[in-house]
């Protein structure tokens, strides 16, 4: 048989254009996977970071090595985009910013997609905890007879036996009823809660310092905080009033006498009373010192006072006022600047403010005399 007849056909069968065709394309498909290869961008791939390990808020750059870096590709963890600069093929840097502690990867995009990632591909730290022990005083509150009669024979509060404390008990005062001050109208009551008694004491607390702040757990160390202290599987609640560094000897608040020399207006002056309470520290403290006899004398006075006026503009007005001295009891607590009274410095000289239901004043102090028995100090 002819190899090509004479209808045109290969061997008889097959048309010889048609398979001129075929072979073309078989030659063609090697050739275009050859193409493929030498032309298509290889994908890359991060081998390795360096450092592996960050510190907590210390931006740093990390070197990438790997295979196939090339310009303008992203660099992302988690949802964040991180600059980066490629130096090689086989070398890369990032820029890592301020991230929260943990376990982070490291993925590569180009033109929003993911090319290759590496998992786990560093690690920031978190800063090592700053412990610090402070002195608390103040008052564990809200608790039952029973068991605020069994308070001064606790010496540690930790979370359970053989964990270190959190906290120690240092001194304490017998308990007493827990009591609030209850304003109606113009009059304010001390008014009891039901069966509840608080439980004066200093307490040590094992505190971390984070971002400037002594904390106790979420709760920072600090006047008029509440923290939660452990106990027996238990929480016990204690209010602090002050907190002192702990190497200084706290006292407990005492009772102490201050003639005080008041300046006020006709109108207060009319209202102030023996008996009057301050009430300036009701939300912090229920414990505010009392007017306890106004002086006899009386002086009439003028003072200076600023009015501001049409156009904001500012006019000195002579305003007559009563001068009169007062003897207060009030409780004084010991602070490293001296005693105090509400944040206010009560020694010689130093303005003391009074606020009634009914008005306010200020004067300074002209004596002071704490009562003869001090209370306990924790020591």
């Amino acid at each position: 048989m002819p190899l090509i007849d004479d209808r045109g056909r290969l061997f008889g069968k097959v048309n010889l254009i048609d398979a001129l065709a075929g072979l073309v394309v078989l030659l063609l498909i090697p050739l275009a996977y050859g193409a493929f290869l030498l032309f298509r961008v290889p994908a890359p791939s991060i081998a390795s970071l360096e450092p592996a390990s960050l510190t907590l808020h210390q931006p740093t750059t990390v070197r990438l090595t790997g295979e196939n870096f090339r310009p303008f590709l992203r660099a992302r963890t988690g949802t964040v985009d991180l600059p980066l600069f490629v130096q090689s093929p086989t070398v890369a840097e990032i820029k890592v910013g301020d991230l929260p502690a943990g376990s982070y990867d490291v993925a590569l995009y180009d033109q929003g997609q993911e090319l290759t990632r590496k998992t786990a591909a560093f690690t920031v730290l978190g800063a090592p905890a700053v412990q610090l022990d402070v002195q608390a005083l103040g008052a564990f509150t809200g608790m039952e007879a029973g068991d605020a009669a069994r308070i001064s024979a606790i010496s540690s509060f930790q979370t359970s036996a053989g964990a270190a404390p959190v906290a120690e008990l240092v001194a304490s005062h017998p308990a007493e009823p827990e009591t609030t001050r209850v304003k109606i109208g113009t009059n304010v009551f001390a008014a009891g809660m039901t069966k509840k008694y608080r439980v004066p004491a200093v307490v040590r607390i094992h505190c971390s310092v984070a971002n400037g702040e002594c904390r106790l757990g979420d709760i920072a160390v600090a006047p008029n905080a509440t923290v939660s202290l452990p106990l027996g599987g238990g929480q016990l609640q204690f209010t602090i009033e002050q907190v002192f560094p702990a190497s200084m000897q706290v006292e407990f608040p005492s009772m102490a006498t201050l003639l005080v020399q008041f300046v006020a207006s006709q109108e207060i002056f009319s209202v102030i009373k023996a008996g009057d309470v301050d009430v300036s520290g009701l939300l912090t403290d229920t414990r505010g010192a009392v007017i306890q006899e106004l002086g006899s004398e009386r002086q009439a006075t003028t003072v200076n006072a600023n009015s501001e006026v049409f156009l904001r503009r500012s006019l000195q007005v002579r305003q007559p006022m009563v001068m009169f001295n007062a003897s207060v009891r009030a409780p004084l607590t010991f602070t490293p600047s001296g005693w105090s009274y509400h944040d206010q410095l009560a020694k010689v000289g130093a303005v003391f403010n009074f606020e009634t239901a009914s008005g306010a004043m200020s004067g300074w102090i002209l004596n002071v005399k704490i009562d003869p028995e001090p209370s306990k100090a924790a020591k």
